[in-house]
């Protein structure tokens, strides 16, 4: 039997109601080196017995945020390698090979971001979190579809509302600055076509600066998540 070598954790909310994330699951390598743990928040068996048809490992996480479905994913994980699959993001499935015979295992990082829309302004976002952030603020989204090797979480992950990923950056920053793969991971940009670009782009930093100024993260998402609710409970 082989070694389980990558873990991808996929933390999910309601995500069947778009089947695209179903139908690209169908297309990742099926390695018996990898494993897919599909975490959830509060499943109706009809979705239980979809994702297990495809032999995902499912695990049901009633009433919890984002990232509790990430700690739990983390815990029941078996590899040392460990990819946070976005649950509203799809990967390039050469991406996954890619990211299995890594040369250098012991690294952090996250695929390249794009939208599944396309605009000037939703380029510009994308370039910006590939060029930018994990340069100069070595910060990864979890919408980048975030990996890393558990030797190097030294500590827990933050199970906080928001800014989950934020804080799993600062944690393995420490350790080496972040990789970007010349994969991509196509993400929804539901939240810019509901809200419109700028009201989205302008609420986005306001709940920065909350963040960076110590306000409560429970809080912060009760506000952000007001109108479009996507990530489960405070």
């Amino acid at each position: 039997m082989a070694m389980i070598e990558l873990s991808v954790i996929i933390p999910t909310y309601n995500e069947l109601e778009d089947s695209r994330l179903i139908r690209s699951l169908a297309c990742y390598p099926q390695d018996p080196r990898i494993e897919y743990l599909w975490v959830d928040f509060n499943t109706e068996e009809k979705v239980r017995n979809q994702i297990q048809r495809q032999d995902f490992i499912f695990i049901d996480v009633p009433h919890s945020n984002r990232a509790q479905r990430l700690a739990k994913g983390l815990s029941e994980a078996k590899a040392e390698l460990i990819l946070f699959h976005h649950p509203r993001s799809v990967l390039d499935p050469q991406g996954i090979s890619y990211l299995l015979n890594l040369e250098n295992k012991k690294s952090w990082g996250g695929f390249t971001h794009s939208f599944d829309q396309t605009s000037l302004m939703l380029r510009w976002t994308s370039w910006y979190s590939n060029q930018i952030r994990p340069k100069l603020f070595k910060i990864i989204y979890l919408d980048h579809c975030l990996f890393f090797h558990r030797s190097f979480m030294d500590q827990p992950l933050p199970e906080i509302p928001i800014f989950e990923d934020t804080a799993l950056s600062e944690i393995l920053r420490k350790k080496k600055r972040p990789l970007i793969l010349p994969f991509v991971s196509v993400t929804s940009a539901i939240r810019f076509s509901k809200q419109g670009f700028w009201k989205q782009a302008l609420l986005n930093q306001f709940v920065k600066v909350l963040y960076h100024c110590g306000m409560n993260p429970v809080q912060i998402n009760r506000f952000y998540e007001k109108k479009i609710r996507l990530n489960g409970v405070n």
